[in-house]
């Protein structure tokens, strides 16, 4: 529960702020909380916030504003507020976005042998690519981005699918720009390999069609390289 706090005594602080109907309204937060926030809006706001008092400076409370509840106020402010970030604040979110960047990455590609890259390795990739990270941008969209600029210097990881359905009954299933490979027919099923990127349509178009699948281990890969 908040506590009235003298701003004074107030430090380690990160401030956001929103202009609305002509006039400013800070809040004060605990550095590197607004990123945490706007991914999990369920977030206790106590844990964000280190008062609960709306500011035109963070110097003098002034709660005229939308004719809405306070803590309504406070989440209208976290949600379209700009921060003000210091050089310590930017980094942390820098490097919690590459982290991000990097592990969607490390699921999609491999190295031209057929084995994962290392979280190092994408680092540096990435730095040759000379990728600038956007923190307001996707982490997937950006991963997505990376891995068209490598272009041919890595593979695309493929997912071995079993699909429980008659040769027959592929056309069903398999969108006609997704790019697969069958590697084995068997009575009642058929197993096929696609990139990362089809196998959430295959997965929706089976589900529609009620056709049973199993994802398996990518055939494909021979061992993962660690750190």
């Amino acid at each position: 529960m908040f506590t009235p706090e003298n701003l004074k005594k107030l430090t380690n602080v990160s401030v956001v702020s929103l202009k609305k109907y002509g006039k400013r309204y800070e809040l004060a937060l605990y550095p590197n909380k607004l990123y945490e926030f706007r991914k999990d809006e369920s977030l206790c706001l106590d844990k964000i916030l280190h008062t609960d008092k709306i500011y035109r400076n963070v110097s003098k409370a002034d709660l005229e504003l939308f004719n809405l509840s306070n803590i309504e106020i406070i989440k209208e402010i976290l949600k379209y507020g700009i921060e003000q970030k210091d050089e310590k604040t930017r980094n942390y979110e820098i490097n919690k976005k590459e982290t991000e960047i990097v592990s969607i990455i490390q699921k999609k590609v491999l190295d031209l042998n057929g084995k994962y890259l290392s979280f190092g390795k994408i680092k540096d990739l990435m730095r040759k690519s000379q990728f600038i990270i956007d923190l307001d941008k996707e982490s997937k969209m950006q991963a997505n981005d990376i891995i068209k600029r490598l272009g041919d210097s890595v593979k695309k990881v493929r997912m071995e699918v079993e699909l429980f359905c008659k040769e027959s009954d592929l056309s069903k299933i398999l969108h006609k720009n997704m790019d697969y490979e069958i590697i084995k027919i068997n009575m009642n099923s058929i197993f096929i390999l696609v990139y990362t990127d089809d196998y959430k349509i295959l997965k929706d178009i089976a589900d529609n069609q009620n056709i049973g699948h199993v994802l398996h281990n990518s055939a494909e890969v021979e061992e993962e390289e660690i750190c």
